[in-house]
């Protein structure tokens, strides 16, 4: 499994080609770890969280991920056809 939090502190060209090559080193499982702008405005503890990134909405990240990956839920992403897994494990229609 390959966890990197990185990818909101880099501009959209350098994030998406990021997002390949962590994609390519996935053997299995990757765990993105980066807040969205509904994460940023809901959820993350404005006092403890760093601003200083680029905000992107989730479809963003989506469509982005879906090239190389699957959604498993709980902000796991495999890649497609290493883990066989129940229909209902995944995001609708992957």
């Amino acid at each position: 499994m390959i966890c990197h939090g990185v990818l909101h502190y880099l501009d959209d060209a350098a994030a998406t080609a990021a997002i390949d090559h962590l994609a390519s080193a996935t053997r299995a499982v990757l765990y993105p770890e980066v807040p969205t702008t509904r994460d940023l405005a809901e959820v993350v503890d404005r006092e403890a969280t760093d601003f200083d990134v680029h905000a992107r909405k989730g479809a963003w990240y989506r469509r982005r991920l879906m090239v190389h990956l699957q959604q498993a839920g709980a902000g796991f992403w495999v890649r497609r056809d290493t883990i066989p897994r129940y229909e209902l494990e995944g995001a609708a229609g992957q």
